[in-house]
């Protein structure tokens, strides 16, 4: 895990670059490019002043990325050796329960959920919250290995408690980390050409029991809410 300190050897590193070539090559190594401005806060700490929002790293990349892996379109990138790919007929299948399973939900539960098959463009990360940890554990169970889907789906119940205990972030560490292990394995499988598979997010939740040391909850740091207002503010704004 990055900390504060090491942030600012890198900027001490930038400044002291001799020519623009050297600061570029440099800010391209270390991921950034100068200060920011809140350094100048003594009580600010670089290192998780910005914790990886759930709402974005789970419900809008990691699930939407999974269901590509499971429909072969994630990338252009064929199942390998492995089984996880989903016929289109199956899919279909899963898709009209997704969508016949909501006349049995509260509406306050969630507000909608299309057949996610068809109208999966209409998806947003409410409906994918709800669908990985509802309706994915009961429509995937005679399709897929469903362990290494069922450990993402523990993972995210986990990261909505509103309480959590120290017993429970650790074992949250040992999830994503078994977790990452598994999707290496299995979508991945080492070899160069597959690489694509491992964008950022999939490093990205190995931080997320740090950040819960760091900042609290998950639901502390989450954007649900400012999203929610933003979007009760645009149709404001152009009336």
């Amino acid at each position: 895990m990055h900390l504060h300190k090491g942030f600012l050897a890198h900027y001490g590193e930038l400044d002291a670059a001799h020519t623009q070539t050297a600061h570029n090559n440099l800010a391209q190594h270390y991921g950034v490019n100068s200060q920011p401005i809140f350094l100048f806060l003594k009580s600010f700490d670089l290192a998780s002043c910005a914790p990886y929002n759930i709402m974005h790293l789970l419900f809008k990349n990691m699930v939407p990325n999974m269901l590509l892996h499971w429909t072969g379109k994630f990338k252009g990138l064929d199942q390998g050796t492995r089984n996880y790919k989903l016929l289109p007929a199956i899919f279909a299948v899963i898709g009209l329960e997704t969508a016949s399973c909501i006349q049995y939900m509260p509406y306050s539960y969630v507000g909608t959920l299309p057949n996610i098959a068809q109208d999966g463009h209409l998806y947003k990360a409410e409906a994918y919250l709800f669908w990985i940890q509802y309706i994915a554990p009961i429509v995937l169970k005679d399709w897929l290995p469903v362990w290494h889907m069922l450990l993402l789906h523990e993972i995210v119940i986990m990261c909505l408690k509103f309480k959590l205990t120290s017993d429970d972030v650790e074992h949250l560490d040992k999830m994503v980390k078994l977790w990452v292990t598994q999707y290496k394995k299995y979508y991945y499988q080492y070899l160069a050409d597959c690489l694509p598979v491992c964008p950022l997010t999939i490093h990205a939740i190995l931080h997320i029991p740090s950040y819960i040391w760091q900042t609290g909850p998950l639901w502390a740091s989450w954007v649900f809410v400012m999203e929610q207002f933003c979007g009760h503010l645009l149709p404001a704004v152009k009336n």
